[in-house]
């Protein structure tokens, strides 16, 4: 089982061109708390809509087989991290508006990097915000939860 701790090590092995950008989040987190991962997983997201922007993809093939076997092979941590943590941010079209430059990309540009559990968790995401609808945050737990938070 691929625990919480092993997670970022992986990625940032797979992606090395993410490896400053991990090494200086975490200098820069001085909160006594524990460090956020989610928060590294969107800068990694961000990162390789800044590669395919610039088709630079070469990290891609490993980066997608270690986010396939922690989705297999991962915690419950791990397993949600992959797939709301890094695979719904790529699916962020707002990251891809920021990075549109030259080369605009879009969500479904990562979907050939997809294996197969990785692209049934992407379609998964999609058919959530299907039925979330626009709506708010609060709309979507509303939905899952049947709580009004």
């Amino acid at each position: 089982m691929i625990a919480k701790d092993e997670m970022m090590p992986r990625l940032v092995k797979v992606c090395p061109t993410f490896e400053a950008t991990y090494h200086s989040l975490h200098e820069e987190w001085t909160v006594d708390e524990e460090f956020p991962e989610y928060m590294a997983l969107a800068e990694l997201a961000r990162h390789l809509i800044a590669l395919l922007q610039a088709g630079d993809t070469t990290c891609f093939g490993a980066v997608f087989r270690a986010v396939e076997e922690m989705l297999i092979s991962g915690d419950k941590y791990v397993v949600d991290a992959m797939t709301v943590g890094l695979l719904e941010a790529l699916q962020n079209a707002n990251l891809h508006e920021i990075s549109s430059g030259e080369h605009p990309t879009q969500p479904e540009d990562f979907r050939s990097y997809l294996l197969p559990l990785s692209e049934r968790r992407w379609d998964e995401l999609y058919a959530f915000w299907a039925r979330v609808g626009t709506g708010s945050l609060a709309d979507a737990i509303r939905f899952e939860t049947g709580l009004d938070p």
